[in-house]
């Protein structure tokens, strides 16, 4: 699981996947209020995307509306821990 570095305070879960040299960022807003994820370091993101998937890329944040998820393609594997 990613830590949050924003210093907002967020009910949020996020965790990358991996599999056949490829990564994907998944994070869950957990709460009804809106929420923004940072993850640690730049990873590149590229948004995939997908129908009743919310979530956006704003800078190097992902922000989320209440209880809505983002999965974004990590196109910096090298970065991540």
């Amino acid at each position: 699981f990613l830590e949050n570095a924003s210093p907002e305070p967020a009910e949020t879960l996020a965790f990358i996947r991996r599999f056949e040299g490829s990564a994907i960022l998944c994070v869950f807003n957990l709460s009804a209020e809106p929420a923004v994820f940072q993850a640690p370091g730049n990873l590149g993101l590229l948004a995939i995307d997908l129908p009743g998937v919310g979530g956006r890329i704003d800078d190097d944040k992902i922000v989320l509306d209440g209880h809505e998820a983002f999965f974004g393609q990590v196109r910096i594997p090298a970065r991540i821990t």
